[in-house]
């Protein structure tokens, strides 16, 4: 990503870019091991509240970075916005949204995996062309923007889930009656 990029173009080396990316993999290792059990253990709000917070801290530290070397205090955040996310969200698919419809956890699966990476493509691509525009702090501060948005979703996250289950609840009843229909035909 940019961050690397940003490390070196204010003074970091790419060896401090290695080391940056090994802190963060040593970081998420256990958190993508264990990221399920705190799931399970706190629920999908506060894992989000937790990842949302992270990624605050993360971006707000970034644009504010003078010191290439402070970005080893920085990046274990980023366990906290993926690794801890990642996992609990493949299980609240399938746990929760997909309960009810197992013929469709793996398109579930995939439909999350696809809108993830369709939002960070887009929001690659914006951030190249803020960097451009305004350079690499002006690009950090202006993501800030997609924190919001981040954050409006999740406030409003429970609410969306109420109308996909219930949508999904609506659906496997019509499903039902139009079973029984058929049954009932001769």
């Amino acid at each position: 990503g940019y961050l690397a990029l940003w490390v070196v173009q204010i003074g970091g080396t790419s060896g401090l870019v290695g080391a940056m990316y090994a802190l963060a993999s040593i970081v998420e290792i256990p958190l993508f091991f264990h990221s399920d059990r705190g799931y399970r253990w706190v629920g999908m709000r506060v894992i989000l509240f937790i990842s949302c917070a992270a990624y605050l801290i993360r971006v707000v530290s970034y644009s504010l970075l003078k010191d290439p070397f402070m970005v080893l205090f920085v990046e274990p955040f980023h366990a906290l916005t993926i690794a801890l996310f990642w996992g609990p969200c493949v299980t609240y698919t399938n746990d929760v949204l997909l309960r009810d419809l197992p013929d469709l956890k793996a398109t579930g699966q995939g439909s999350f995996f696809a809108s993830f990476y369709t939002g960070r493509s887009i929001g690659y691509s914006l951030a190249g062309w803020l960097s451009d525009v305004g350079g690499m702090r002006f690009m950090f501060k202006t993501t800030l923007i997609a924190v919001g948005v981040l954050v409006m979703l999740v406030l409003n996250f429970w609410r969306i889930e109420h109308i996909l289950i219930k949508r999904s609840l609506k659906h496997s009843n019509s499903m039902g009656e139009l079973a029984s229909k058929d049954e009932t035909q001769p």
